[in-house]
């Protein structure tokens, strides 16, 4: 994951704002029970927004309670003490995404620290694909898969987006009550929102790309930022479709922020950058 879903925080009351913290604390207490401190440095708010959305369509209000932070030891944060089964698939995730996008720089560009990195978290690559053999599997598959659309040349950005939608798509399928309907939602949501961040992703990264000769799909002017707005917007749009669909029974007004302001605000930040790099171009 790539830190691109964010809630809008002035949006946010102070309690919501608190829960939303509640449970980044509570994905990064998963990580350290589970994999150790190391691992605790890959944490992204995406981890954050996969356990809120996960706990939310479980029944139960949430359970919190006060901590102190190694990090800021000063002052007592907020924990969730009930999202046990969303906050350790989110960290298990986390892992194993993690470690792949390093595994991936081992053999592009970044080959020094994919090395390092994967020789520092290959341990705990190896204890989350233990956890999740599926998820695992499925998500080496498609890095496999984009390296192969990415290395053909020069894809059409449906076509080169395709392999981690469908990743994403996998990711989001992570119910915990494993309701059916519930699953197949996610995984529109899943399939749409990773559409979005690989478009936004390859947009914020446009100008550092060129520089570098890594690939990106954007690469070449073909697609203006009006073109690219309006394929966002469709793939925000389709996401936010499939999100109504779901019955919450919590979270639902964080969610919402993420979902219909964090990430339009994300877009329109991105393309601002993106329209000034392919107007220089």
């Amino acid at each position: 994951m790539f830190g691109y879903i964010v809630p809008a925080k002035s949006e946010l009351k102070v309690r919501e704002f608190e829960i939303y913290n509640a449970y980044y604390c509570a994905v990064c207490r998963a990580v350290r029970a589970r994999y150790g401190q190391l691992p605790r440095l890959m944490l992204t708010f995406d981890s954050a927004f996969l356990a809120l959305l996960l706990a939310a369509v479980c029944e139960g209000e949430d359970s919190v309670t006060e901590f102190r932070c190694a990090v800021q030891p000063l002052r007592k944060k907020n924990l969730i003490t009930n999202g046990g089964d969303a906050t350790g698939y989110a960290a298990d995730i986390l892992v194993l995404l993690g470690y792949s996008h390093l595994d991936d720089d081992r053999r592009d560009e970044h080959r020094l620290r994919g090395l390092f990195g994967t020789l520092l978290y290959r341990r705990a690559y190896r204890k989350a694909k233990r956890r999740l053999p599926g998820k695992a599997a499925a998500i080496e598959a498609r890095i496999a898969e984009l390296a192969g659309v990415e290395g053909a040349g020069r894809p059409a950005i449906d076509e080169a987006a395709e392999p981690f939608a469908k990743l994403m798509e996998e990711i989001m399928d992570g119910a915990p009550n494993g309701d059916t309907n519930v699953s197949r939602v996610l995984r529109a949501m899943g399939y749409n929102l990773g559409k979005w961040i690989y478009l936004i992703d390859a947009a914020d990264d446009l100008e550092t790309d060129s520089r570098s000769g890594s690939f990106n799909p954007l690469k070449g002017g073909d697609y203006s930022a009006e073109r690219l707005g309006f394929t966002l917007e469709m793939c925000l749009a389709e996401t936010a479709k499939a999100f109504e669909l779901l019955r919450l029974h919590k979270n639902e007004a964080i969610l919402k922020n993420i979902i219909y302001v964090g990430l339009r605000l994300k877009t329109d930040e991105v393309l601002a950058k993106y329209g000034r790099i392919a107007e220089e171009d």
